[in-house]
């Protein structure tokens, strides 16, 4: 067999050495990238065919912060849409212990409460009752007795603010019996400045005291409670709820009562919490005292089960939102010192009103009243509420 001798000639492959066999040509089509070789035999292909399949894209809308892997069979995202919404509310210091995540990666269930404290003072008053344990982030561990832990300062993080932090961790494992047995209060801790507060697993809060000197607890901006938590009210049906001084205190949420009180529960709750700007009621207890001195408060939520709230919003001038379950049917309110009040927040709150079947009156004043027009007005008027 004569040898070919082959050149490629205006894109044609022709023989140009002679012979009688003329090259093996084949067509190929290709749908997979890779490296394609002639098979024994073949001289060469044409045509060459390519179709790869195009890429699998499908779009992805995130709304929480975290790493997104493609799944299999995909191979990009477009186009995505990014909308994470911004924090709400009061938001720890970054460079603080992270209390709560620390709380749910504790697996001990006995845990019912963490204290961040600031390094204000050398020593802290620690009182264990029966079945309470303490245990501190310097490393001391203390049980069924009151004592007065000294720290090492070593051990106190950092924070940007100016002062150090620490941890108190308190497990209760529901012992003999007693007052405090089985219960966790605040009153387990005292003078440490207590910064930032967190209960859960059931805890049940005997006393919420947070009673500030000259000193102490003036640094406390927030105290947390999961949804198991509840609020003791003892033999006497009452419970002593405390904040007195706290001027750093900004947002409060406010657990059920296991048991609804027989006696008003607060003694100088919020006098003077000038920096509170969230509040949230208990929704089984209905009698709440004046919120004295808190012309910083800005929102506040009212279950419907509250049905008297006889002078709790009066004089609040910085109020700008009373959020409601819906279908709340109102007691009377009055609110005509909160001259902040805009009309959306109006529309929204005659919006989850109730309907009354009892004269009730709403007090808003002259001067939110002749802002807001007529068409917001008539869906409370309508409901059966006059507005004052």
């Amino acid at each position: 067999m004569d040898k070919l001798n082959l050149k490629l000639e205006f894109g044609s492959i022709v023989n140009i050495g002679g012979g009688d066999n003329p090259p093996v040509i084949e067509p190929l089509n290709v749908s997979e990238n890779g490296t394609y070789s002639t098979p024994s035999g073949v001289d060469g292909f044409n045509p060459v065919t390519v179709e790869l399949p195009p890429p699998v894209v499908e779009p992805l809308e995130v709304t929480e912060n975290g790493t997104y892997t493609v799944p299999e069979g995909v191979d990009g995202y477009s186009p995505v849409t990014v909308d994470v919404p911004a924090p709400t509310g009061w938001q720890p210091q970054p460079d603080w212990w992270d209390i709560k995540a620390i709380f749910e990666a504790d697996p001990d269930p006995n845990l019912k409460a963490i204290f961040l404290i600031s390094n204000t003072t050398k020593t802290t008053k620690l009182n264990c009752f029966v079945g309470t344990n303490v245990v501190t982030s310097d490393g001391a561990a203390y049980s069924d007795l009151t004592l007065t832990h000294t720290w090492d300062e070593s051990k106190d993080k950092p924070c940007s603010i100016g002062y150090k932090t620490r941890l108190v961790k308190v497990y209760n494992s529901g012992g003999a019996a007693g007052v405090n047995s089985g219960y966790t209060t605040t009153s387990d801790i005292t003078s440490g400045n207590i910064i930032y507060a967190y209960f859960g697993r059931g805890a049940i809060v005997s006393n919420l005291v947070f009673q500030a000197g000259t000193t102490i607890n003036r640094l406390l901006e927030c105290v947390q409670f999961d949804d198991s938590v509840k609020l003791y009210a003892g033999s006497d049906y009452s419970c002593l709820i405390m904040l007195s001084n706290c001027s750093a205190l900004k947002e409060l949420k406010l657990p059920d009562f296991e048991k609804i009180p027989t006696q008003a529960p607060y003694y100088y709750i919020f006098t003077p919490c000038n920096s509170l700007r969230a509040l949230e009621l208990p929704k089984n207890y209905n009698v709440f005292p004046t919120l004295q001195q808190n012309n910083a408060l800005t929102s506040i939520f009212i279950h419907k089960t509250v049905t008297n709230l006889t002078n709790l919003i009066t004089n609040m001038a910085g109020l700008v939102k009373i959020d409601i379950e819906d279908d709340w049917v109102a007691p009377p309110i009055n609110i005509s010192q909160s001259f902040h009040f805009p009309e959306s927040s109006a529309i929204d709150l005659f919006t989850k009103l109730g309907a009354t079947q009892t004269p009730v009156t709403l007090t808003f004043g002259a001067t939110l009243l002749n802002r807001w027009s007529q068409t917001t007005k008539d869906i409370a008027i309508n409901k059966g509420y006059t507005l004052a």
